[in-house]
């Protein structure tokens, strides 16, 4: 396996590529409820050289919890709709949500919110 870093493009030939040593799964993750726990460490067998266009994502101190109403940026690749898929990088600033209401709405209707999970919504489609 192989990562790349500065590219903006899923399966682009552009940015630097790492090699992969390891990858370690979540210990809760289950292929069947995949949504939960679907995060995973990815060891390089070299570190990332950052510069203008590479740099570290910079996350929360361990055990914190997001403030309702932070802002955070939700970024990936992948669908963005039924049968449309993006391979260019998309971003989209959000404000994060009152867990408690965001559960009360999502098991109202049949999905429940998983510990772990965060709510966040596009601040005028609140």
């Amino acid at each position: 396996m192989r990562i790349v870093a500065g590219s903006l493009m899923a399966g682009a030939g552009e940015g630097v590529a790492y090699r992969a040593a390891a990858v370690t799964l979540h210990e809760d993750y289950d292929e069947i409820n995949a949504w939960i726990n679907d995060v995973a460490l990815i060891t390089l067998v070299e570190p990332i050289a950052f510069d203008a266009l590479i740099s570290p994502v910079i996350l929360p101190a361990p055990g914190a919890d997001a403030q309702d109403g932070a802002a955070a940026i939700v970024a990936g690749w992948g669908d963005t709709q039924p049968s449309v898929r993006s391979d260019q990088l998309l971003k989209v600033e959000v404000a994060v949500w009152n867990q408690r209401n965001c559960q009360d709405i999502y098991y109202g209707i049949g999905y429940p919110v998983y510990p772990g999970q965060m709510c966040a919504a596009v601040p005028e489609v609140q």
